[in-house]
């Protein structure tokens, strides 16, 4: 399974990374399958599972939070039903489920095509050692 850390590390330096991104997005928006969430569980949840390093930004979660608002994949509300100060509570949309399915299968070929070039290298060492 790729993680987070092996997506980060395919961006180049002044690039945000497609990769990166589309693996954000799907994380966010299979933790949405779950269930409505407010951000800071979500923040939570990212990082407990791996998807980010333990001292994220979260300023970077919202922002994704509000363009894929946009794109229709997410709504928010406001909760009253949550103690303390009010949250904004997301949610997956049909059109997030429907982002959601076309990202894994892009992952998915970007996940065979690491796979091959992983076993393709490994072969070419395990040649010119042996």
């Amino acid at each position: 399974m790729l993680t987070w850390w092996m997506i980060r590390g395919m961006r180049g330096r002044r690039s945000r990374g497609a990769p990166a991104a589309m693996f954000l997005q799907a994380a966010i928006l299979a933790l949405l399958r779950r269930g409505p969430t407010h951000g800071y569980q979500l923040l939570t949840s990212l990082v407990d599972e791996g998807f980010l390093p333990r001292q994220p930004d979260i300023g970077h979660l919202y922002r994704v939070l509000r363009a894929m608002e946009a794109f229709g994949w997410v709504v928010s509300e406001w909760s009253l039903k949550i103690s303390g100060p009010l949250k904004r509570v997301y949610s997956l949309t049909p059109a997030g489920e429907e982002a959601l399915k076309g990202m894994l299968e892009n992952l998915k070929s970007l996940q065979s095509w690491l796979n091959q070039f992983v076993e393709r290298c490994e072969k070419e060492i395990a040649d010119q050692v042996g």
